[in-house]
């Protein structure tokens, strides 16, 4: 509902909104074909990246916008990311939550509750990763597996993203640091969910990211 709203105020823009399913199974194709706003798409068991990326294949707009339908995240700061690139000369805008003056560790708690195994490597995890790209790749990126991002479209339709997974995001990022465009962060409120009301990023996702980060370094 809160993207079938969704406008840019005092912009007078023509929008188009598309819906990606990779083949869930929580009534979400069913819910999103009540608004006759989406353009929508429905893949079979496919993973996040390879949704994400067949989405902005079929975008037609000169700016890109990605954003879930999960309600972890705010339509308010989608609208401030694609304002401030359309005032300025940024080409990619990654929304962090990580740069916030907030301590994020009761929202990881929340999720994780008494795993205090996958509580370590939800917090420190990414911060890891971050520090790896930093020493392969001499950039820091506060928050890479963000999905909330925005870009010009003659950029990431240039991408050639071969990753269908959550190391999508990944590649995703060094592929633009490749090309030397500059990855803006903005900061962004975030509401965290656990397994129970669908989340699925596992360790076997953060290992896939470790490997795919020294395989693009060497080929």
């Amino acid at each position: 509902k809160k993207i079938n709203n969704f406008n840019l105020r005092n912009k007078d823009l023509f929008l188009e909104f598309i819906f990606v399913d990779g083949g869930s199974t929580d009534n979400s194709l069913n819910i999103a074909k009540q608004f006759n706003k989406f353009k929508i798409y429905s893949l079979r068991n496919e993973g996040r990246g390879y949704a994400i990326n067949y989405g902005i294949k079929r975008a037609k707009g000169d700016i890109i916008a990605v954003f879930p339908t999960d309600d972890e995240y705010t339509v308010s700061d989608l609208e401030l990311m694609i304002k401030n690139i359309i005032n300025s000369n940024e080409k990619v805008i990654y929304g962090s939550r990580l740069i916030k003056c907030i301590n994020l560790s009761d929202q990881i708690k929340k999720v994780y509750k008494k795993n205090y195994f996958g509580y370590a490597i939800s917090k420190y995890g990414g911060l890891f990763i971050s520090i790896l790209t930093l020493l392969l790749y001499n950039r820091f990126i506060t928050d890479p597996f963000s999905t909330v991002k925005v870009f010009r479209s003659n950029i990431i339709k240039n991408l050639k993203i071969h990753s269908t997974g959550v190391d999508y995001d990944i590649e995703q990022s060094i592929r633009l640091i490749k090309k030397n465009i500059y990855i803006s962060e903005y900061p962004v409120k975030f509401i965290g969910r656990n397994y129970n009301n669908g989340k699925k990023i596992t360790i076997k996702d953060g290992l896939n990211c470790i490997f795919r980060l020294f395989k693009l370094k060497f080929t």
